[in-house]
């Protein structure tokens, strides 16, 4: 049993209070949902609702409510789960309680992030640190990834690291082993993330590359160990797209195959048809050409407007190149044209990032 959870049945067996009570077992639904137990926590939900369901306890509702968007999140990315964050998180703001507010804002922090909204990142991530107590590890260990994360997406990996190991310890004090997975799969993540837009502009330091490689691989050695099964997926999919910055195209193609077949994935990390212009672009590079052109005639006229644009950049950087070696995949002249205003864009994009960062200074 992981520590955390050891921990949270031991309280169990000394509280008698039944909000107290209630607290802990959401708790512990949280827990389970993060680690992929799924039917339990829904029975967790269950058994809340059966005791709490008509809101007689504003503080058991609220956790209710976060738990409920935990789940949604975990088990299939469902949209659903912002909602139920905001929901706790407004309560949470309605009831003044300062544990309530830190939880609920560090989680819709995360929420925010993943769903690239930076501005209502930033908002909660304020009222996290505002409320959140140096004692209340689930809080600080959750806000203090979402600035890793957002850090390691603009390249600061220097302060990303400051956070991430401020998150670090907080979620070894609080024996929490999905949040340290989750810390070694974002900092992957998004490190690659980082230096999939960097090729977009010229090349990536090697030794960069291969730093991230070492990430990749602790990250499945730990989830491996661990065996923490909630999103395990999208380690594959960072294997493959670091393999095509390694320019090892035939092991890109067959990881990113595998990935095609698993789920489940989020709008904001997987479309299906950048997987078929990556697949295109490695058969490209490997001297398949007829057979890239085969696969890339399945997206060709696709609108990708409605990507992320750090999508949108890596789109018209491949199909730059692309163009560049085979006419038959499009007007280069065209294609480049696109791709230096994507460039443009997202300069643009990330230094305002990164201005929204820079008042979260050193841990």
């Amino acid at each position: 049993m992981a520590q955390i959870l050891d921990r949270i049945e031991r309280q169990l067996s000394l509280e008698v209070e039944p909000v107290a009570r209630a607290v802990l077992i959401a708790r512990k639904g949280i827990y389970l949902s993060r680690v992929g137990r799924f039917d339990e926590a829904r029975c967790v939900i269950a058994e809340l609702r059966s005791h709490f369901g008509s809101g007689q306890s504003a503080r058991v509702t609220v956790w209710i409510m976060l738990l409920e968007g935990v789940c949604y999140l975990y088990e299939n990315i469902n949209p659903a789960a912002i909602d139920r964050v905001n929901r706790a998180q407004f309560l949470g703001l309605a009831t003044k309680d300062k544990a309530l507010i830190s939880i609920t804002s560090a989680w819709k922090a995360h929420l925010e992030f993943e769903n690239s909204n930076y501005i209502g990142m930033v908002e909660a991530l304020k009222a996290a640190i505002e409320n959140a107590t140096e004692d209340d590890n689930d809080a600080n260990a959750r806000y203090s990834m979402v600035l890793a994360d957002a850090l390691f997406f603009c390249g600061d990996r220097k302060l990303a690291q400051l956070w991430f190991m401020r998150s670090r310890d907080h979620a070894i004090k609080a024996g929490d082993q999905a949040t340290i997975e989750a810390l070694l799969y974002n900092r992957a993540a998004f490190s690659i993330a980082w230096l999939r837009c960097e090729r977009c502009f010229s090349r990536v330091d090697p030794n960069e590359v291969s730093l991230v490689r070492l990430e990749v691989s602790s990250a499945r050695n730990f989830q491996a160990m661990t065996k923490i099964t909630a999103f395990g997926n999208l380690i594959s999919l960072c294997d493959a797209r670091l393999l095509i910055i390694e320019s090892q195209f035939a092991s890109a193609i067959a990881a990113l195959e595998l990935v095609r077949n698993s789920g489940p994935f989020a709008s904001y990390n997987f479309d299906q048809d950048i997987v078929d212009l990556e697949v295109a672009y490695c058969q490209l590079m490997l001297g398949r050409s007829d057979e890239a052109l085969k696969t890339f005639s399945k997206i060709r006229g696709n609108d990708l407007s409605g990507l992320d644009l750090d999508d949108r950049l890596v789109v018209a950087w491949l199909r730059s190149e692309m163009s560049r070696l085979d006419v038959r995949f499009g007007d280069n002249t065209e294609q480049t044209r696109r791709l230096e205003v994507l460039r443009g864009d997202y300069s643009v994009f990330r230094s305002d990032l990164q201005s929204l960062l820079a008042q979260f200074t050193t841990p």
